[in-house]
């Protein structure tokens, strides 16, 4: 009888191990093949974000292209009309204009291939207010438009990023003021502090009611947002472009 017992009792141990062992078996598949399904959405998860890292590059390459071109354009074609109005009346002046074209035109090349081969912001533009001074002087100088600049506020030193894309904001309402505004006038107001630096840029130019976001506005917009900022456009006795971007970045 005892025996029997033994023998029941063992054949239970058994039994109870294979269904452990069964139960095991299952719970192992089954982690594997939601490690499988995990392995698979974390490729495609790279996948996709690798892709949409090639897709932001490309827009940052072709925003910075025709910022720097558009810019540059701008201000030669400016110089080379008002060569071809003095040139019967100043030679000596035209001649120079010509010559300050043609620097001008080298340089656009030289900032061009910059962003094409290095694909890296122009150290010039990456030193915050500083560069936005020399961004005005200089487009002031070619194009005899008068530009005041009004700064409120300081920071010491603002990110890299922050001041690419303040510097590109203020490039671009530049030459949209010239080159569809026909301005003669433009008033850039920067405000900074530690939180923000709001920014506001206003031309007394030919302003469209109907405003279309061109590929350098759209670019404007895209450059402040990425940075979790705000811009507007409006029409009122000229164009304004205004906005923020967060101080943090």
């Amino acid at each position: 009888m005892a025996f029997f017992t033994l023998l029941n009792i063992f054949v239970l141990v058994v039994i109870n191990f294979a269904q452990y062992f069964r139960e095991q078996k299952l719970k192992k598949d089954l982690l594997y093949d939601e490690l499988l399904d995990t392995h698979k959405k974390l490729k495609e998860y790279a996948q996709k974000i690798e892709e949409l890292t090639i897709l932001e590059e490309r827009n940052r390459i072709a925003r910075d292209i025709h910022d720097t071109l558009g810019h540059m354009m701008t201000g030669i074609i400016m110089e080379l009309e008002m060569a071809s109005h003095i040139i019967d009346k100043d030679t000596g002046k035209a001649k120079k204009l010509l010559k300050a074209s043609k620097t001008s035109a080298r340089e656009g090349l030289s900032k061009i291939r910059q962003v094409v081969e290095t694909l890296k912001p122009d150290k010039q533009i990456s030193k915050g207010i500083d560069s936005i001074k020399e961004l005005i002087d200089e487009f002031s100088q070619k194009t005899g438009v008068d530009i005041d600049l009004n700064i409120i506020g300081s920071i010491k030193k603002l990110t890299p990023t922050v001041s690419v894309t303040l510097y590109r904001v203020v490039q671009e309402s530049l030459t949209n003021a010239v080159r569809h505004g026909k301005a003669t006038k433009i008033i850039v107001n920067i405000s900074l502090t530690k939180e923000k630096i709001e920014f506001q840029i206003k031309d007394n130019g030919i302003g469209d009611k109907d405003i279309k976001l061109g590929f350098g506005l759209k670019g404007m917009t895209e450059r402040v947002r990425a940075l979790h900022g705000e811009i507007e456009f409006k029409v009122g006795d000229g164009f304004i472009v205004r906005g923020y971007i967060p101080g943090e970045v």
